[in-house]
C-alpha cells in the first residue's frame, strides 16, 4: 500500500514539497538524502515538518493524488506556487491526465476500506507527535502572514478542482483530508455517535453526518 505526504517549511508555514511512498514506517517521507538542490536550499534555511496527507492507498491511486496535490499547490519553477517539485508527480509523467474512467477504476479499491485502530493511531501519532518547540514555531510563523494560497484562481472548467475549495482549502475549514478519512473510518465501525466524533474533531454533529454521507468532501 502507499501514502502521500507533504513537507511544510516552518518559517512561513507553507507546503514546499509533495511526495509519496509505499513503505510501512513512512521512511520515504522522512528521508533527507538524494533530494533535489532546491529542496536542500529550503531546509538549509528553515526547519520543516512532515505530514502524512493520505494513507493506505493503492500504488496507482497514490500516483493520482500526488499529481493532483502538486497541481493544486503549484510548482515554483513553473511560477504557479511554492512547491520545489521538479515534475508533476506520478513517476515524473509531465502533464499526465487520467480519464474519469481510469480515475474511477483506480480509486474504487480505496473506497469503503477500513483502517485498523492501530493504523489510525500510527498516522495520528506521526502527524501529532511533534515537540512543543515545533508547535511554537508553527504558531509564530503563521501570525500576521497571509495564507500561502491567497489569490489562487480556480478555473470553473477544471474537472480536477471541482469541490477543492469546499474542503480543507476553505479558510473556515477546521478539518483536513486525513481528518475526513479518519472520521469516516471511525463512524463505519459504529462505536461512537456522530456527536461524539464531532466533539473529538471540534465540529458539529451535522458536519460529521454530511461527511459520512458524502454530502461534503465528495472529492475523497
Amino acid at each position: 500500500m502507499a501514502y502521500v505526504y507533504r513537507h511544510i517549511r516552518l518559517d512561513t508555514n507553507t507546503p514546499f514539497y509533495i511526495g509519496r511512498g509505499n513503505d510501512t514506517n513512512y521512511s520515504r517521507a522522512n528521508f533527507k538524502h538524494s533530494r533535489g538542490s532546491h529542496w536542500n536550499n529550503v531546509v538549509a534555511k528553515t526547519d520543516y515538518e512532515v505530514e502524512i496527507m493520505l494513507d493506505d492507498l493503492t500504488f496507482d491511486y497514490a500516483k493520482i493524488k500526488e499529481i493532483e496535490f502538486i497541481a493544486m499547490y503549484g510548482r515554483k519553477d513553473c511560477g504557479k506556487g511554492p512547491l520545489v517539485n521538479k515534475t508533476n508527480g506520478g513517476d515524473g509523467c509531465l502533464g499526465l491526465i487520467h480519464t474519469a474512467e481510469a480515475r474511477e477504476k483506480m480509486g474504487a479499491p480505496n473506497r469503503g476500506k477500513k483502517l485498523s485502530p492501530e493504523h489510525i493511531e500510527s498516522i495520528r501519532w506521526h502527524n501529532a507527535n511533534r515537540s512543543q518547540e515545533t508547535r511554537d514555531k508553527l504558531s509564530k510563523s503563521a501570525k500576521g502572514k497571509p495564507s500561502w494560497n491567497k489569490g489562487i484562481k480556480v478555473s470553473k472548467h477544471s474537472e480536477f478542482m471541482k469541490g477543492r475549495f469546499n474542503g480543507e482549502n476553505n479558510a473556515t475549514s477546521k478539518l483536513t483530508e486525513k481528518d475526513v478519512l479518519k472520521i469516516r473510518e471511525i463512524y463505519s465501525q459504529k462505536i461512537l455517535s456522530a456527536k461524539k466524533i464531532g466533539d473529538m474533531f471540534g465540529v458539529g454533529k451535522s458536519n460529521i453526518l454530511s461527511i459520512v454521507n458524502y454530502k461534503t468532501w465528495k472529492h475523497i
